[in-house]
């Protein structure tokens, strides 16, 4: 969209490193401007670089492939789903798993109480069409370690219109004293399946 041109060509939040000579100050030149237009949609494009350079970081290339583009001209919006409502990010803590199931070839993703949820997950509410979930990977019931899982936050039908993916619960935290355009929410799943 428009905020690609305004980068420059080749240029992504996610992709400094790997950018053309002068982009970066194209890409902070952009930020200033929406910056000084209105600091909600500066929050909104922060938010989705944060959770698109999960996807950058710890996809495979098959999955760079497939979302980089989408990513980049923002026609996809993400959000970062790490912070749980208990325990912040405090990682030992994280109650979020995703059990991998072999006969869907796939993961199950489950919130197993409601201290467990996403909590303050900016973009979440309204405006992300993706969040990015930091969980514990089981397989066979023994746990792997944390993990990301690039999770959709909307359905749509034959018509068009958008509904929650199953299994996806997604609140409003309320408004805050500053940024309200951000949407930040509280997200619960409830056995969403995943395919890898």
């Amino acid at each position: 969209g428009s905020f690609r041109i305004s980068q420059g060509p080749g240029m992504s939040p996610q992709g400094v490193e790997n950018s053309p000579p002068g982009s970066f100050m194209r890409l902070l030149e952009a930020f200033h401007f929406v910056g000084m237009y209105d600091l909600s949609l500066f929050d909104v494009v922060g938010v989705h670089a944060i959770g698109g350079n999960v996807v950058f970081i710890h996809g495979s290339d098959e999955q760079l492939l497939q979302h980089r583009e989408r990513i980049d001209s923002i026609n996809d919006v993400y959000c970062f789903g790490g912070t749980e409502l208990a325990h912040g990010s405090n990682l030992k803590q994280i109650q979020t798993v995703a059990n991998f199931d072999p006969d869907m070839d796939g993961f199950v993703l489950e919130t197993p109480s409601a201290t467990g949820c996403k909590y303050w997950i900016g973009n979440s509410t309204f405006v992300a069409d993706y969040v990015v979930v930091l969980c514990r990977i089981f397989v066979r019931g023994e746990e792997q370690g944390f993990g990301w899982l690039r999770v959709p936050l909307w359905q749509e039908d034959e018509e068009g219109a958008k509904s929650r993916y199953p299994g996806v619960d997604v609140r409003d935290t309320g408004n805050k004293a500053g940024c309200n355009g951000i949407g930040n929410g509280c997200i619960r799943f409830d056995k969403v399946r995943l395919s890898r």
